[in-house]
């Protein structure tokens, strides 16, 4: 009897092809995050002021932003500020998920995720396709307590022991230095077995005074780019200029913010 394989059918189950995604809705949810960050306009340390939106805000918002674009080709992504210092995250959660859309992010720094694990399994349940962590390179100056990376650390040991979880990318922040230096921290990054490493450029604009920090020179982030395309590890990198990405896709982009 002739095999499918040796007849040439593969005899793999057909995974299912992943929504096309071409347009993408932001609900910053809150203006206001505890962390302390130099780079981050949202941050404790500046003193952004700590708006949040209502269910209510979020619920118009939505209406209107899928009477623009196709719920089933749109990805939502929920943010901050720090989303899980919101108090109704989980009633978003499920109010986005009402919509038949293509994808739900969610954007953390992690820190509640690690620390609570109810609260954690309660937000995954909602119907999270992907979650973005924000960790940070090392810099000459701190950007982040120790215990926000041993939060991360602990949040994905967490979440490897789960049978279902979501994919989840480690977003980091990169700055000027030698690029032996960003690359080993990025490598030190993706041993802790995340899907993906995001590497995003800094820019100083964003923020309402400008710390003692440098983007990286084009030089740098070019080669960083070059770096990132090589097969180099089993966690995928990826590079982002993120002024870049804003210009180029603001007109498939609605931002609910606080």
């Amino acid at each position: 009897m002739t095999s499918n394989a040796i007849a040439g059918i593969d005899p793999r189950p057909i995974a299912p092809a992943r929504p096309r995604i071409d347009a993408t809705v932001r609900l910053r949810l809150t203006r206001g995050c505890r962390e302390r960050c130099l780079h981050c306009p949202d941050s404790a340390l500046h003193g952004a002021p700590r708006r949040a939106l209502s269910v209510d805000e979020v619920a118009a918002g939505l209406t209107a932003a899928f009477a623009r674009f196709e719920p089933a080709h749109t990805q939502v992504i929920v943010s901050g500020g720090e989303p899980a210092e919101h108090p109704a995250l989980l009633e978003v959660l499920a109010l986005v998920r009402a919509w038949p859309i293509a994808r739900l992010k969610l954007a953390s720094n992690g820190i509640r995720l690690a620390n609570d694990a109810d609260f954690a399994t309660h937000v995954l349940d909602a119907g999270i396709d992907q979650l973005l962590l924000s960790v940070d390179l090392a810099t000459p100056r701190t950007l982040r307590s120790r215990d926000h990376a041993l939060a991360v650390e602990r949040l994905l040991g967490w979440l490897h022991q789960r049978v279902a979880q979501p994919r989840v990318a480690l977003n980091t922040m990169a700055f000027e230095a030698p690029l032996s230096r960003l690359t080993a921290q990025i490598d030190a990054l993706a041993a802790l077995g995340a899907d993906e490493v995001r590497v995003l450029r800094f820019d100083p604009s964003e923020l309402p005074a400008t710390p003692s920090l440098t983007a990286p020179s084009d030089a740098t982030w070019r080669a960083l780019r070059d770096w990132a395309r090589q097969d180099h590890t089993t966690t995928r990198v990826t590079c982002v200029d993120r002024q870049h990405n804003l210009a180029t896709r603001a007109e498939r982009t609605i931002e609910l913010s606080a």
